[in-house]
């Protein structure tokens, strides 16, 4: 920057009477959001005669000097990592993370879906605008989403589709990427994994303490490096307890002894992935994606309703149940889907319904019940309690319709065995 002004003065573009005052617009225009922008002519002066009779650091000091909470939270937004929170109505909170989809997803088959970074611009198309499907307005053109499917893809990737719908979901996964791939460079997996304690650490200072951490509710361990600083990470924060989903079979078998070692750093293995012949060979439990509560029953499995079976650390006689949800393409696929969402919702949220209605632990709702119970919670929104919020209300009314759908269903009585003890009758 220094000789570019110096070349700037120097070739008469800025003379040297008006060269500060044109600086100093140009300064508080790059500093818009900083006390900065109302700092005085003098001292803002000062800081442009040391960047250029000076040097680079100097001129930063001094514009920085008594700003230091300004600087510091510009920078922990470009030099951290980006967690989110995974909030739960049963009021539990996990902290996510996440990568692109797809690109760091060296094993995946059967879900392999992927979006283009950037989007790609159409030059004649740029200055028109696009009709909004979900609102009905007039929106700018920016270009079009570009999206890429495996050869076997079967399933829908509902991280690729966040990706597809939000242009900030992907910057953010893109960001964590570049920023790991970044430090790995000259550091290895000891300076990523620096880098995600001091990241997790920038996110519980403002978003509060997070017991369980996800990784990867979108991406995978793209090589071995990257899984070791995970395992790092783990034994550098015990209080925490780290768990994900992989098809990187590979990787957890030549790092067994690492990942075994360490009590909370937890793995579930995939299935739909290019190495599922070698699940066998890992003594690390698995979790398996079913159509169909019923084909569940068949095998005698578990299924994992909230997490709490992925968080739990054992080999192959841990193996778990998923049940197919997310988007899917129309067909027998996504009519199982909806099936599957109203059985997953009513048994893990039957005990908050059962809490707020002061119906006994082990009540089963009838059609009946649910329909009387939303005529109550309209009479309470009508008469504006103040002891319920909206949100709250809403969120019981939605799964009151879930209890109508369910008893339409006619699920079997004997699917009840498929369900962790803490949600069964």
């Amino acid at each position: 920057m220094k000789k570019y002004i110096r070349l700037l003065v120097n070739e008469g573009l800025i003379s040297y009477n008006n060269r500060n005052n044109k600086l100093i617009n140009e300064i508080r225009g790059l500093y818009n959001n900083s006390k900065i922008r109302h700092m005085g002519n003098d001292f803002i002066n000062e800081s442009i005669d040391l960047l250029i009779y000076s040097n680079p650091r100097k001129y930063l000091n001094h514009l920085f000097e008594g700003l230091e909470d300004d600087m510091l939270a510009a920078l922990s937004d470009i030099c951290v990592l980006t967690f989110s929170s995974s909030n739960s109505k049963l009021g539990t909170s996990v902290a996510t993370f996440s990568l692109p989809a797809g690109w760091t997803c060296p094993y995946a088959d059967k879900c392999l879906k992927f979006v283009e970074r950037y989007r790609k611009v159409d030059p004649e198309k740029v200055g028109t605008f696009n009709i909004s499907r979900k609102t009905g307005k007039k929106l700018p053109y920016m270009g079009d989403v570009v999206v890429h499917k495996g050869e076997d893809a079967e399933f829908d990737c509902f991280a690729a589709n966040q990706e597809m719908q939000y242009d900030a979901v992907r910057a953010n996964r893109w960001h964590n990427y570049d920023l790991l791939k970044e430090v790995g460079k000259s550091g290895g997996y000891k300076a990523q994994a620096d880098l995600i304690v001091k990241s997790l650490e920038h996110f519980f200072s403002y978003d509060g303490f997070k017991e369980e951490i996800r990784i990867h509710e979108s991406g995978d361990f793209y090589n071995g490096e990257y899984l070791k600083a995970w395992v790092e990470v783990a034994r550098m924060m015990p209080k925490n307890t780290f768990y994900a989903y992989t098809k990187s079979v590979p990787l957890v078998w030549k790092y067994f002894e690492e990942i075994h070692d360490a009590d909370n750093f937890v793995l579930s293995l995939s299935r739909g992935g290019k190495r599922d012949k070698q699940l066998g060979d890992v003594d690390i439990k698995e979790a398996i994606v079913f159509d169909t509560p019923e084909e569940v029953l068949e095998v005698g499995l578990l299924v994992d309703l909230d997490d709490t079976l992925a968080q739990k650390k054992g080999g192959k006689e841990k193996n778990f149940a998923l049940l197919l949800h997310g988007t899917q393409a129309k067909g027998e696929k996504s009519q199982n889907k909806m099936r599957n969402e109203t059985f997953m919702a009513y048994w893990k949220y039957r005990p908050a319904l059962n809490s707020f209605f002061n119906m006994g632990e082990s009540h089963i709702w009838t059609t009946k019940e649910a329909e009387t119970a939303l005529r109550v919670i309209e009479k309470i929104k009508n008469n504006k309690n103040k002891k319920f919020s909206k949100s709250d209300l809403k969120f019981k009314a939605k799964l009151l319709r879930y209890v109508i759908k369910y008893n339409k269903y006619n699920f079997d009585d004997n699917l009840i065995n498929i369900l962790p003890e803490k949600y069964r009758p």
